[in-house]
């Protein structure tokens, strides 16, 4: 995955930036990954665990198609703020996640679906 620290401080840099505490809780969070079960696709993901023990209410945030996970930097922080643990991810192709491995890494890819045939 790349450098997410980087990349966050250069989608930050121009006309938009989130709050200075969205932006310090954002990059205090170290960036993880999972692997997806049917073919190790390795997804982004950003956990923001309440330090508080009682606290037992969790919200995971789902981006939109084409979207990534930066885009929720202050949604993430109000959330943590009033007192819930978020998790949020980037969708295969999507932001700081892999791109579909079938793909050579040169061909630009902006989602995946599996088939249409539902």
């Amino acid at each position: 995955l790349p450098d997410s620290t980087a990349l966050a401080r250069a989608q930050f840099s121009g006309s938009w930036r989130p709050s200075l505490k969205a932006e310090r809780l954002w990059n205090g969070v170290a960036e993880e990954s999972f692997s997806t079960s049917c073919d190790s696709v390795k997804l982004s993901l950003k956990r923001f665990q309440n330090p508080d023990p009682k606290t037992r209410e969790a919200v995971l945030v789902l981006t939109g198609f084409n979207e990534t996970a930066l885009k929720y930097v202050e949604l993430v922080y109000e959330l943590f703020k009033a007192g819930f643990s978020v998790v949020i991810y980037d969708h295969r192709g999507q932001g700081l996640s892999c791109r579909e491995p079938a793909l050579p890494e040169s061909r630009q890819q902006n989602g995946f679906v599996e088939s249409f045939q539902d």
